[in-house]
């Protein structure tokens, strides 16, 4: 039995439960039933992690605006950090995958399905108080570098949402570049769903796109 305590100190009489949160879909229907996969514990740890965070940003930022505490949120819960934690956990390791699924043992979307139930399992066998502490344990690094404005990864951000909403990736396009050499200024659209959405400007491509992914949540949030 791999050892899960270094995930959370579980007791003897636990570690078969707590196994249920590494189990993949894969392996349970393989093995008695999809009701034996991490999919409700993820579910709930979903819900819980989004409060956590929601509320460390309402407190910590008293200043922000709904929107940017908004888009730092997305970017705390994003599956790219999730799958970090999953990874310095070593959860790969601990993953119960099924015959046909063991190439997914690396894969970000199934690692962060990983963490949100550890958390949900934390919950539901020792309460919210424990999972709370245990997100902010694993988010500590997250949350202590947190820059509103230069660490937010906006295109991340933008690209994660637009596969969830449209089930496409969105792109970015150079309409313009001007001035001299040690100053010039960079024009880039954003386009997905069919459409350009927003353009932002910026003294390199990165930042414009950036700066076009920022603009483009915004008007989603907005209802598009």
């Amino acid at each position: 039995m791999p050892d899960l305590r270094r995930i959370y100190p579980v007791d003897d009489e636990e570690i078969g439960s707590f196994q249920q949160a590494f189990t993949h879909t894969s392996w349970a229907n393989e093995h008695g039933g999809r009701e034996l996969s991490n999919e409700r514990l993820e579910f709930f740890g979903d819900a819980i992690l989004g409060m956590v965070i929601s509320e460390y940003l309402f407190y910590e930022y008293p200043d922000l605006p709904e929107g940017d505490l908004s888009r730092l949120k997305s970017e705390l819960v994003r599956e790219a950090v999730l799958a970090k934690v999953a990874l310095d956990l070593l959860i790969p390791d601990l993953m119960l995958l099924g015959q046909g699924a063991r190439n997914l043992r690396h894969q970000p979307s199934v690692l962060a399905d990983a963490v949100e139930a550890v958390i949900g399992w934390i919950a539901s066998n020792y309460g919210l108080a424990e999972a709370i502490k245990w997100v902010l344990n694993q988010w500590k690094r997250f949350l202590t570098q947190i820059e509103p404005e230069l660490n937010t990864d906006y295109k991340g951000i933008l690209q994660e949402n637009v596969q969830r909403l449209f089930s496409c990736l969105p792109q970015y396009s150079l309409l313009k570049t001007s001035g001299p050499d040690h100053d010039k200024r960079f024009v880039v659209a954003v386009e997905f769903a069919g459409r350009v959405w927003e353009k932002g400007s910026g003294k390199s491509k990165k930042q414009a796109e950036q700066q076009a992914a920022k603009k483009a949540l915004i008007e989603l949030e907005q209802g598009g």
